[in-house]
């Protein structure tokens, strides 16, 4: 058709060659039979369809063609496939969660700002929303809670929060993937992206997460995206393409339009860019001889103000005050006002008074065993992978993953709920651990030892499986073997903190002889510390059924269980509650 010479160069590029730009003659023919418009239009259409019938074999069919088997291109096929089934599935599974702690004040957040964007800012509710005890919503960016709101309100069809799950999902499912390309990224290696996929999907607590985490999870999957563009812009260098320029500022918006602290991601990108040229001496080399550095920091600068512009987009308080808000906004997330509790190494604290080592506490009794160990090996292997894995992209790896927990622990930053507001790290702590396997792997070249190798990490990863198979959609509450499991941490540590079991003790109620012979004229008195979800789950049962709010313990309050009439309770496990 019109666009066959495209369609070579867009070969070329999918299968890694070099492309030159050559000075051609350029002869006006008169005559011609060309039609700028028509035929332009036609050559775009085939474009589209070229590119689309390409990325599909590239990706889905040439991986399984007899000539790519015995090389790394099969992997290529088998991560894509993975990715499909895993989106797939997560998907399915979303409609099995609970709604947690966040999931009814982001629910009525994203609805007011979805009421300020279709009235063009004259409807403002969304700046002054008070739901319980929260008083600072507007803190937050609106980018998920309005996509949300819009598919509720637009789409529907489906219970108002399964549809917040099911966009939950695919936000987990795509920062899993993007754990993956980063992975690749680094090692040049599609086994490596394989073995990320796998050992991040195995990873009960970000697994668990990815359902109804509408903050952390769309987050942390800004930020796994941003550092995977970051490390294909340091691999451009010293003349990356416009398009890595592109994709880095809508990464970083896309993050600060979910959290105001995705503007470290701005600093990630100049770490990154500094780090780069200390740290390889090819890159250094390339810049200066190329006289590209005045250059790479002028679009280094305009990325960042058009990503900060850009990040606030869909935040109306940021929008509304963009030289100021964004900063009272990013001081209160970082010296939360309100204390949380918690339950931490069996005593009762608040979010204030938190260890320096609380993250990686939590990191040490939640991960894995077989991924934590991995991981810490990846701090003794980065110097011997240097011949196989450029170091400054392991280093600058590490970096991403400690720089943004060392600098909470250096301002004093309130943290609760596990480690919630830390968990954009364990994607990165995954790339980590599949890197010192894929190290290991590629170390020998008998067939033999590499399938070992890979039986062992299966074999490793079978007790965080079952786990997460037997205890689903709980996965999130898994403790692993070095913590003695959930039965010596539940005395120990929060589990259930985020009250996503309640759908499933509700739904248990409702199944039950007591629930089945109420009526209007004997209604059951249902106790709770959960009053959104229990609320919901039994908006249709009112005939049978009066939620009443007390505490679980509070001495003196009126609203305490003790003092309280009621029949049954459903009160959720948090010491605080």
């Amino acid at each position: 058709g019109w666009a066959h010479d495209v369609e070579v160069l867009y070969r070329a590029r999918l299968l890694g060659y070099i492309i030159e730009d050559l000075p051609i003659t350029w002869k006006s023919m008169e005559g011609s039979k060309i039609n700028v418009l028509r035929d332009s239009l036609k050559m775009f259409i085939e474009i589209l369809r070229i590119s689309l019938i390409m990325h599909v074999s590239h990706l889905f069919v040439d991986p399984f063609r007899s000539e790519s088997r015995k090389n790394d291109s099969l992997f290529r096929g088998i991560f894509s496939m993975l990715s499909i089934v895993l989106l797939l599935t997560m998907a399915y599974l979303s409609f099995d969660y609970g709604i947690t702690g966040d999931d009814m004040d982001q629910k009525v957040y994203g609805e007011h700002v979805l009421d300020f964007y279709t009235t063009l800012g004259k409807d403002t509710s969304c700046l002054h929303l008070k739901i319980g005890n929260k008083e600072n919503l507007h803190l937050y960016g609106g980018l998920f809670p309005m996509l949300s709101a819009a598919l509720n309100r637009y789409v529907g069809g489906i219970d108002e929060y399964d549809m917040r799950h099911l966009l939950n999902a695919v936000a987990g499912a795509s920062a899993i993937v993007f754990t993956g390309l980063l992975t690749y990224a680094i090692s040049g290696s599609w086994l490596a992206a394989c073995l990320s996929l796998l050992i991040l999907s195995l990873w009960p607590q970000f697994f668990g997460h990815s359902m109804n985490n509408p903050k952390d999870i769309p987050f942390a999957l800004g930020y796994v995206m941003t550092i995977y563009y970051l490390t294909q812009w340091i691999k451009q260098l010293p003349k990356p393409d416009n398009r890595i320029w592109i994709k880095m500022t809508l990464a970083i918006a896309f993050t600060i339009n979910i959290r105001v602290g995705g503007l470290i991601l701005m600093g990630m990108m100049i770490s990154f860019y500094l780090g780069s040229l200390i740290l390889s001496g090819k890159i250094r080399t390339a810049v200066t001889s190329s006289k590209q550095m005045s250059g790479h920091i002028k679009k280094i600068l305009i990325v960042s103000v058009v990503a900060y512009f850009l990040g606030l987009l869909f935040w109306p308080y940021g929008l509304l005050g963009p030289l100021s808000n964004p900063f009272t906004a990013l001081k209160e997330s970082t010296n939360f006002s309100m204390p949380i509790g918690l339950f931490f190494e069996g005593k009762m604290m608040t979010s204030k008074d938190i260890p320096w080592y609380y993250v990686p506490k939590w990191l040490w009794i939640t991960t894995p065993v077989i991924t934590l160990m991995s991981s810490m090996l990846f701090g003794a292997l980065w110097f011997l992978m240097r011949k196989q894995i450029p170091v400054e992209r392991t280093l600058l790896l590490a970096f991403s993953a400690l720089f943004p927990w060392a600098y909470a622990v250096y301002s004093h930053s309130a943290m609760y709920d596990a480690m919630r507001q830390m968990l954009f790290l364990v994607p990165l702590l995954a790339v980590m651990a599949s890197l010192s396997w894929y190290y290991l792997i590629s170390r020998f070249s008998n067939q033999i030892v590499r399938y070992a190798l890979v039986g062992m990490l299966f074999i490793c990863l079978i007790p965080p499986a079952r786990f997460s198979l037997a205890n689903h959609p709980n996965q999130y509450v898994y403790f692993n073997e070095i913590s003695g499991g959930i039965d010596k941490a539940w005395l120990q540590y929060d589990t259930d903190y985020y009250m996503n079991s309640i759908k499933q003790t509700a739904t248990w109620f409702k199944q039950s002889d007591m629930f089945k012979t109420a009526g209007p004229t004997n209604k059951i008195r249902l106790a709770t510390n959960t009053l959104d979800p229990i609320n919901h789950y039994f908006k249709n049962d009112t005939a049978k059924v009066k939620v009443i709010y007390t505490k679980w313990y509070s001495p003196g309050n009126e609203k305490s269980r003790a003092n309280r009439d009621w029949d049954y309770g459903i009160y959720n496990y948090r010491k605080f509650a």
